[in-house]
């Protein structure tokens, strides 16, 4: 069990540090803001899977390991718990166009310092179960908060449902397993990690291949969650794609063989939907970087 785990977390980490590159790519080739916090979160969730696997093997393999790496690692873990509750709630506000308030944070930092607190002064599985608990039904809730956006691009949406199973199952799983051997909840619980981050990891390889092999470009789809999010008919999207191509009015109505009227009332429902007022506002609107 204990060989299957390490070769298993070391593919799952293998996997997810490619994917860290795609996003990379994905933010050159589109910038926006919500990457940046994307790749932030995978980045410090990868490095929790190296501090989990460790601690597991330690208490395997390390009867006696040195006072000075032990102080260090815990010392990793405590500081990853404020990264990532730093981290993914920003990011998982930022899908949706918002910031993360300051309150929330505090509060949060709060709850979390609290539970510390108690694990250090009585530290038992039972009170390592509560605090972890809260922190993973808190990502649950975000995820599933994150997930009414209706504009978020396929690879996050499926991200997001992964997300929201992996951390409701990982607080019942500590839960029940409080009351078992240590061995046996780490053994588990370092296994549950690497399965998210193999299944994370291979969610987003899956769709950046897709894209490249259908041709969408990180634009075409944020062009996409634009008209999902606007609400735009299929006819609409047409006249915005002549309208980006140059076209007048009249160009597009003997283009797509309708009337100069009929372009014109499409045209209002598009600026209505789109928040605009013309059509200089719309393409600006549809090429501003990082608009979801």
């Amino acid at each position: 069990m204990e060989q299957f785990s390490l070769w298993f977390n070391i593919l799952s980490f293998t996997i997810l540090f490619a994917s860290l590159g795609l996003a990379y790519i994905r933010s050159i080739q589109s910038p926006a803001p919500w990457l940046v916090w994307y790749q932030l979160y995978m980045g410090g969730f990868l490095f929790w899977l190296l501090l989990a696997t460790y601690t597991f093997f330690r208490i395997v393999y390390l009867q006696s390991p040195p006072v000075w790496l032990e102080l260090g690692i815990n010392w990793a873990r405590i500081g990853m718990s404020y990264y990532l509750l730093l981290i993914v709630p920003e990011a998982f506000a930022r899908l949706r166009g918002k910031r993360w308030p300051w309150w929330a944070h505090v509060s949060t930092f709060a709850a979390l310092t609290l539970g510390i607190w108690f694990l250090l002064k009585q530290p038992s599985l039972f009170v390592s179960a509560l605090v972890s608990g809260f922190y993973n039904l808190f990502f649950t809730g975000l995820s599933l908060w994150a997930l009414q956006e209706r504009s978020l691009p396929r690879f996050i949406r499926s991200f997001l449902i992964l997300s929201s199973v992996y951390y409701l199952s990982f607080a019942v799983l500590n839960f029940f397993l409080a009351f078992y051997p240590l061995s046996i909840l780490l053994s588990l619980s370092t296994l549950a990690i690497g399965v998210f981050c193999l299944s994370w990891g291979i969610n987003d390889l899956f769709w950046f291949l897709r894209d490249w092999r259908t041709g969408s470009t990180p634009k075409d789809m944020e062009r996409e969650a634009n008209y999902k999010r606007w609400k735009i008919s299929d006819r609409e999207g047409e006249i915005i794609r002549c309208m980006e191509a140059g076209a007048t009015n009249k160009e597009i109505a003997d283009k797509l063989y309708v009337s100069l009227r009929t372009v014109e009332t499409h045209l209002y429902n598009i600026y209505r939907k789109a928040g605009v007022k013309n059509r200089v506002e719309l393409l600006h609107k549809l090429n501003k970087q990082g608009d979801i």
